[in-house]
This record gives structure tokens, sequence and C-alpha cells, in this order.
């Protein structure tokens, strides 16, 4: 992806115009943003690097912020920002020609923003988060269409189960679940009105399938195997798969190859805290937080999404980058004893 996107934006600098920036490339606004930069600067990938890190350490007060607000506890607001940009994904997101360090940056600034909207009910901060959607679009359209849904989702939810601490009305599963996948169930029949003539080839496991072999021959990516084809077997067993890789892939027996040995830490860093997210997702509802219920819907959505569409269990983990701070804050919210031992050390030493 950074070649492509080198090479768009020198295309960008040596054609540079009002013209030029109104045409869409792949990548959205990002080879604009380099293209603008190599002609201001001169073609150097060094200077969009450095670029890229001073606009996306915005993500670390955002962070601070979300993590304060839930869980109570200035140290451990601290703890979690820390450790959730010093990720390797995030950290090599955001200091090579990659977009996912903009996408991660717009995706929790529309959260925080939508949030302030969520507690205050100032129009300000909703005008402000969909300025910030916009922008998440302009990087990556189908994570603001999710994130919008997710969004939309959590503000049900907060609402009903406030609602339901007061007793003011009556709550059941079916009455949960039917509000929960209404906006996903809205957006999709808008899709396909939208979409209708291409309706009966998404229709259709093997044009999917021959889809991604096209794009995947087309971009030289490594194929481990196309879990599309499960399908035809059992039609969740992509989305077991998919799961599986999303959460604990690369696994210790593929830490083989250079490009995942790279990951050993951030592996070993999620491994230890998965057991508190499965723990915080338990008690989920319990819980009447905005922030854990929009981070919530939105993996939800998102992975269902990656499972369905992208196929290839090589390159799904990789898009986990952006979802790490989700992770860990839903398990930090509900940490079990080996956890809560390594955060009280943390706070002892003072670490962070």
């Amino acid at each position: 992806d950074g070649a492509l996107f080198h090479r768009l934006g020198v295309g960008i600098s040596k054609t540079f115009s009002l013209e030029t920036l109104s045409h869409k490339y792949t990548g959205g606004l990002f080879p604009k943003i380099i293209g603008t930069v190599y002609y201001i600067f001169g073609i150097n990938p060094f200077i969009v690097c450095i670029v890229n890190s001073v606009l996306t350490s915005l993500t670390a007060p955002i962070l601070y912020f979300i993590g304060k607000q839930v869980l109570d506890n200035n140290c451990e607001a601290k703890i979690y920002a820390f450790i959730s940009l010093f990720t390797f994904s995030h950290l090599i997101n955001t200091t090579v020609l990659m977009r996912d360090g903009y996408i991660t940056l717009f995706m929790y600034l529309t959260i925080f923003l939508f949030y302030k909207f969520y507690k205050n009910c100032n129009l300000l901060y909703l005008a402000l988060s969909f300025c910030s959607l916009f922008l998440l679009y302009s990087f990556r359209p189908y994570a603001a269409f999710v994130m919008f849904f997710a969004l939309l989702a959590a503000w049900i939810v907060s609402k009903l189960k406030l609602n339901s601490d007061k007793k003011t009305i009556k709550t059941n599963i079916i009455t949960l679940a039917v509000t929960i996948l209404s906006p996903l169930i809205l957006g999709v029949i808008i899709y396909l009105l939208l979409r209708i003539s291409d309706f009966m080839s998404i229709l259709s496991v093997e044009d999917l399938i021959n889809i991604r072999e096209v794009s995947y021959q087309y971009s030289d990516a490594a194929i481990d195997f196309d879990f599309g084809a499960l399908y035809s077997k059992f039609f969740l067993l992509p989305f077991i798969v998919g799961y599986l890789y999303m959460f604990l892939a690369p696994f210790p027996w593929m830490w083989t190859k250079i490009a995942r040995i790279i990951y050993v830490p951030d592996m070993i860093v999620l491994y230890m805290i998965l057991p508190s997210f499965v723990n915080g997702l338990i008690k989920l509802l319990k819980k009447r937080n905005f922030f854990l219920y929009v981070f919530f819907f939105d993996m939800l959505f998102m992975f269902s999404f990656y499972c369905i569409t992208l196929g290839n269990a090589g390159a799904i983990h990789r898009l986990r980058g952006p979802f790490i701070p989700m992770i860990y804050l839903i398990a930090i919210s509900n940490p079990n004893k080996f956890l809560s031992k390594i955060l009280n050390k943390i706070q002892k030493w003072r670490l962070v």
C-alpha cells in the first residue's frame, strides 16, 4: 500500500492543480495529502512520514480522555492510552506511508465528539462529530458508515438502559435485539436500494470469491486461504474462522517469518488481555457506558463485515490495528486478577 500511495502522490505532485485534487484515487484523501506535501517540499517520503507522526499523535489525548471517562482513574487512563498507542501496528502505521493512523485518529475523534453531544445535547458537538465522520469517510468510506451505525446503536441501547434503570419502560431480549439490529437492517436496505443493479452479483458466493482472487493477484497479496468458500459448508463458518483470525492471528506457530515475528510483542499482550476482554463483554450490558457500547458495536459490525467481504485469512488480522484500543479498554474496564496485579504494579512503580 505504501508503494501505491507513493506512486499516486508523485503523479499528483507532477500535475498539481485543483482539478487533479478533485479526482478520485485509491486511498481517498491520503494520496492527495502525499501529493500536496511532495509538491511543496519535493518528493521525499520521509517528510510525509513526519507529517503523519505529528498529526496522528493527536490520538493520544483523545484516548486518554476516553479512558478517564470509563475507568475513573487517571493513572489507569494513562496506562490505557500508552499501551494502546505503543503497539507495533500503530507505530508502523503512523511512521510510514499508510493511512491507518488517520483512520484511527478520526475514528476515536468522532466517538469523542459524539459523546460530548450525548452528554450535553450541544448541537455544535454533533456538527463537529459529523465533520470528523466525513474525514473518516475520506480515508476509508465503509468505516464511516459502520461507525455511524455503531454510534446510533450505542445511543439507542444507552437510552434503553437508562430508562430501564429508572424503571420508566420495560425491556426484553426481543426488543433489545430488534433495537440493536435496526440501524444495521436499515443501512443494508438503503444500500441495496442504491446498488440494486449489483445485488445479484453480491448474492453469488462464486462471484465474490472470483472478485477476491482477481484483486489479490492484482495487488500481489499473499493468500493463506480464502474462507469465503466455507459459506457452502456452513454459513456461520466464515464468521467463526474470521473472528479467530481477527483476535488471535498470527498464531504462535506462524511466528517464523520476519513479517510476523514483529507482531509477537503485540500478540503476547493481546493474549494476556483477552480473558479480561471476554469478562468485559459479559458484563457489558450491566454497565451503562456509552464508550463501551460504541466500541462493542463498531467491532461487531466491522469484524462481521470483514468476515463476509475480505475472506483472506492471511490479511484479516492486519486490519485489527485501529480496534486494539477498543479491545484494551473493554478488558481494562473489567480486569481479572492477573491483569489487576499488572495494573497495580505499573501504578506502584510509576512506569507510566
